[in-house]
């Protein structure tokens, strides 16, 4: 009697295994990952199902706050070379001075762009 309960639990799976293989889609495709540690069996996209890109909002606000960071200090950088250009007679060539504007109206479109996305992601 004890074999028989097995037998029982291993028809489900064969069934549920079964409904994959009607579908047309080989099993290894129907399988996908919701969070990190939680598998889901599925016949479509899990976009299509749960709504939203997957990644928590903090997680998101906390790398978008990083890639401002990081984007501050390379204006400060680019301001320092600005400031060292201004001074050295050598260098005040006009494209290496339109570079550094280039650069830095680049660098402030980025940051205002990212700082959008935190305002957004910090009121759902």
């Amino acid at each position: 009697w004890p074999l028989r309960p097995r037998a029982r639990a291993q028809n489900i799976g064969r069934g549920a295994m079964e409904g994959h293989k009607r579908e047309g889609l080989p099993e290894y495709k129907t399988v996908q990952r919701v969070q990190k540690h939680y598998l889901v069996r599925c016949g479509e996209p899990l976009e299509n199902i749960i709504p939203g890109t997957g990644v928590k909002p903090a997680s998101a606000i906390r790398r978008m706050e990083a890639e401002i960071k990081r984007l501050r200090a390379r204006l400060g950088a680019l301001a320092q070379e600005e400031m060292l250009t201004q001074h050295s007679r050598e260098a005040q060539k006009k494209g290496s001075q339109q570079e550094l504007e280039n650069s830095r109206e680049a660098l402030m479109e980025r940051m205002k762009q990212l700082e959008q996305k935190v305002v957004e992601l910090e009121t759902l």
